[in-house]
Order: structure tokens, then sequence, then C-alpha cells
């Protein structure tokens, strides 16, 4: 049996105002160019964020690996090298590294360092460098090295510094306040320019 319409049915109906309605076409364009420009404000901001990121975990990687070579040194009593695994280009560590020992399997090698993904570059003062039986740096002898990381191999803004002390004390280099370039061991020193490696 049919519900029969009355005019007091129709007064019990809530007003069209309070019934749910979908979003409309304007309301739907509106809320899609809002979203695009958030988006086109956040994504530069993200990227900033992950080339950062990339930049503290090899710097932060390496300056460990340094840290671990000059510890196995003192460890063994004996000298241990770093060096390049681009023989060709003896400052360009964007291929990675070697650890070698004098004491150890697969000649000698005790860890190697992978590629570095493109565009990132790693340039450094030396070809390689070895800690002695105290931890000193024996190669080169009586200077620092010092290595710069860069994210796009061009804006040294846009880079990380390791430094090795002529006592082998290892550390991420501090940034200068006024360029943001990472400076040298101990020094005011800006560290080299960051460039692209041949």
């Amino acid at each position: 049996m049919k519900p029969t319409v009355t005019a007091q049915n129709l007064a019990a109906l809530p007003p069209a105002a309070a019934r749910q309605r979908a979003f409309t076409l304007v309301e739907l364009l509106v809320v899609i160019a809002v979203g695009a420009i958030l988006a086109m404000v956040a994504i530069p901001s993200l990227r900033t964020t992950m080339q950062n990121n990339r930049l503290d975990t090899v710097s932060n990687q390496f300056a460990a690996m340094l840290s671990m070579a000059r510890s196995e040194a003192v460890k063994l009593g004996q000298s241990v090298t770093v060096q390049s695994a681009n023989a060709g280009n003896g400052t360009d560590w964007t291929q990675g590294w070697k650890v070698i020992s004098p004491v150890g399997l697969n000649g000698g090698i005790v860890q190697q360092g992978g590629v570095l993904a493109s565009p990132m570059t790693a340039t450094g003062s030396v070809g390689s460098l070895a800690f002695d039986s105290t931890g000193r740096l024996s190669i080169p002898n009586g200077t620092s090295a010092n290595f710069i990381f860069c994210v796009d191999g061009a804006d040294p803004t846009k880079a990380r510094g390791v430094t090795v002390a002529a006592s082998g004390r290892v550390r991420v280099a501090d940034m200068d306040k006024a360029t943001g370039v990472p400076v040298e061991n101990d020094q005011a020193t800006l560290m080299q320019s960051c460039a692209v490696v041949p």
C-alpha cells in the first residue's frame, strides 16, 4: 500500500538546504586549483630536502669509512691505504673508493665504496691517503686531505665536505655561514669548488 502524499507529510520533510548534496563542478575545480598551487610550492622544497639527505648520507658514510680505515691501521699496527677507485683521474672519487690493508683477503681490499648516483660528484685534494700505525696521515705527509661531495656537480652551496687532519682526525666539514660552502679542516678557507669531473 502506497503512502499518500499530504500537506502534513510534505511539511515533515527537511528543508532543501539541510539535505545532503554533491560538489558542484565549480567547487571541484577550485579544490583542484588550490591543490595544484600547493604542489607547485611543495615540490621544490621536497627536492631540496631529498638532495640534502643524499649529501648527508654519502658524506657521513665516507667519513665513517675513513674512521674505520684509521682504526684498522692502529689495530693492525700497520699502514692502511684509502684510494679512489678511478685510477685514471686520481682526484675523482665519484667512481667509489677502496680501503686496502696489507693483511687481508681479496688482495688486501677491506672495504669498497660504490659509484655515486649521477649527477652527484666527489672530488678530493688527493687521490689516495694512508693512515700509519699511530692513526696519523702518512700520505699525504704532514698535510690534511679534503673531499667535497656535490649533489649536481656544479653548485658548491649544495655540497658537503669531509676533512682529514694531519693528525688523522676525520670529520664532516663545517659550512661557511656567509656562502654555504664547506670549509677546509679547522680553517676559514673554502673548499675547492664543485666541478663536473670528465
